[in-house]
């Protein structure tokens, strides 16, 4: 056998399978593409849990903090702003000027101190000392009509009865029969009230000698009638309003009926005003010298008289 022939039966080298170097190239591939895609969204191996069993391991470095944003270095609290400034009563009590029908200071003489400057004349004695005009219990103040008719309107004043009251007088302003007779005084025989004549309001609170000053307002307010005595609304109705429209306006006069005892005011009386407005609850309180802002409790609403 020659050479040549016997290559014919020499085995063969057999030839390195391909497949395993795709595999791992494949695999090599989606490791690294997974590796970039965790690494991109900023992913971190967490931290272990401090413990007491597993304290933080001895470093030659310093661990240094990073400070919180809501720390109170890096956002401080803003200290509360300064309460406003409050309104001064006498600057509160100016502001109502333009709505003055009648301002009887009463304090050094018997003048209008209104914007209207209402001539005013004195039927019997009626003297101004201490302060205040003093009503012997048989005079009254006699001013020209003022027009209260369909509309509101407030009478604020502070009074000092004297002796044992007896209907006592404080407004009135006559114009015929019901609805046209307005009449504020102390009845039955010492409570506030006032009526428009078959339309009565009278409060359940007395204010007499024993009371000393005591600050009043009765008033109408387009829809109610009001008391308020001390700065306090203690008494209101619905009502119609007035009707009167002519009549002259009376200062510590009473009606005088036949069948009701009544008689001229008798005391002291100081800062009467004559509102064509109804005055809020804290213009009232301001008036009576009192804080603005106290609240204020309504006793019996719907009593009527």
């Amino acid at each position: 056998m020659s050479p040549n022939e016997a290559k014919i039966f020499l085995p063969e080298k057999p030839p390195v399978p391909r497949w395993p170097f795709a595999l791992a190239a494949v695999a090599i591939a989606i490791g690294a593409t997974a590796l970039v895609f965790f690494y991109s969204r900023g992913e971190s191996v967490p931290a272990p849990k401090i413990s007491e069993s597993n304290p933080i391991p001895k470093t030659s470095a310093a661990i240094v903090p990073v400070p919180s944003t809501t720390s109170a270095k890096t956002a401080p609290i803003a200290p509360p702003a300064p309460p406003l400034p409050a309104l001064d009563a006498r600057t509160a009590i100016a502001a109502l000027d333009d709505h003055l029908l009648l301002h009887l200071p009463l304090t050094s003489s018997l003048s209008d101190h209104s914007p209207r400057r209402h001539p005013l004349e004195s039927s019997g004695t009626v003297e101004v000392h201490d302060g205040a005009a003093h009503f012997p219990g048989n005079s009254f103040l006699t001013l020209p009509h003022i027009a209260l008719n369909n509309r509101a309107f407030a009478f604020s004043v502070w009074i000092k009865p004297e002796g044992k009251v007896i209907g006592y007088g404080l407004l009135e302003q006559v114009d015929g029969g019901p609805g046209k007779h307005l009449h504020i005084l102390l009845r039955d025989p010492d409570k506030p009230y006032i009526g428009f004549f078959l339309n009565d309001l009278r409060s359940p609170q007395s204010i007499n000698e024993a009371s000393g000053w005591t600050h009043l307002v009765v008033q109408f307010t387009g829809s109610h009638q009001q008391i308020w005595i001390g700065g306090q609304l203690v008494i209101e109705r619905l009502s119609d309003p007035f009707f009167g429209e002519r009549g002259e306006t009376r200062i510590g006069k009473a009606p005088m009926w036949n069948n009701v005892p009544t008689q001229c005011f008798k005391g002291a009386m100081r800062d009467l005003r004559l509102y064509d407005i109804a005055l809020t609850a804290g213009q009232i309180r301001l008036l009576a010298g009192l804080e603005a802002a106290a609240p204020q409790p309504l006793k019996n609403p719907n009593e009527t008289f």
